[in-house]
C-alpha cells in the first residue's frame, strides 16, 4: 500500500531493521496495527514468531491507501501471514468473512468505558464555551483529516443552524495547522463562529 508516511522508504531497509529488534528483543508475539504495515508480519513469519494483525480499515475504495497488489492478493496475504486477525467491527469482520479464514477472525469494538468519566471533576464544555444547559451539543470525536468529512459536518452545521438555532457543533481531534485554518476559515465564512467550535 502507498501510505504518505512511508512512501519514501524502503521495504527492505525495514523488514531488516525489524529483523534487528526481533534479534534483540526476542519477542513471543508480533502485533501489526493496520494493514498498511507489513514488516511486522514479514518478520514474524521469517522468524517463527506468533503474528496478530489488527485491521481498522475496509480497503475496498478507501481514500488514501491504495493497493500496490490486487485485494485479493492483500488479504491472502493478511491471512496467510497471521495467526489471528483482530477486527475492530462488524463490518470489518463481514468483508473479511469469506476471505481470512473464520477461526481467526476476532472482534474486538474500538470503544471506553463511558462509567469510567462519569464522576470527572471540574468545568463542563458547557460551562467552558458558556452555552445554556437546554443546548444541544453535537460532539465529533476524530483526527481532522479531509477523509473524516468535517466539511460536510460544518456544512450540515449551517442547515440546522436555520433551521434550529439551539444546536452547537463541536470539533475534538488533532489535525495539521492547514487543515485547521481551512476548517476555521469555512466556519468564518458560512457564519457559524456562534454555532461551531
Amino acid at each position: 500500500f502507498v501510505d504518505p508516511g512511508l512512501e519514501n522508504s524502503d521495504i527492505l531497509d525495514r523488514l531488516q531493521n525489524m529483523k534487528r529488534i526481533i534479534e534483540i528483543e526476542k519477542p513471543d508475539i508480533i502485533h501489526s496495527n493496520t494493514s498498511v504495515v507489513w514488516e511486522g508480519a514479514l518478520g514474524a513469519k521469517l522468524q517463527g514468531i506468533i503474528h496478530i494483525w489488527h485491521i481498522h480499515e475496509i480497503l475496498e475504495n478507501h481514500p488514501r491507501l491504495k493497493p500496490l497488489f490486487p485485494l485479493p492478493l492483500v488479504h491472502w496475504g493478511i491471512d496467510l501471514l497471521s495467526d489471528s486477525v483482530v477486527v475492530v467491527s462488524n463490518a470489518v469482520k463481514e468483508r473479511l468473512s469469506g476471505i481470512i479464514q473464520p477461526e481467526k477472525l476476532v472482534t474486538v469494538h474500538n470503544g471506553i468505558d463511558g462509567e469510567r468519566f462519569a464522576q470527572i471533576n471540574g468545568a463542563s464544555i458547557r460551562q467552558e464555551l458558556a452555552l445554556p444547559t437546554d443546548t444541544t451539543l453535537a460532539v465529533s470525536i476524530g483526527t481532522v483529516i479531509k477523509e473524516k468529512g468535517y466539511d460536510h459536518l460544518i456544512e450540515a452545521a449551517c442547515l440546522v443552524k436555520k433551521k434550529q438555532g439551539n444546536v452547537k457543533f463541536i470539533i475534538v481531534g488533532d489535525g495539521t495547522t492547514q487543515r485547521v485554518r481551512e476548517l476555521k476559515e469555512k466556519i468564518r465564512s458560512l457564519n457559524l463562529k456562534d454555532c461551531v467550535y
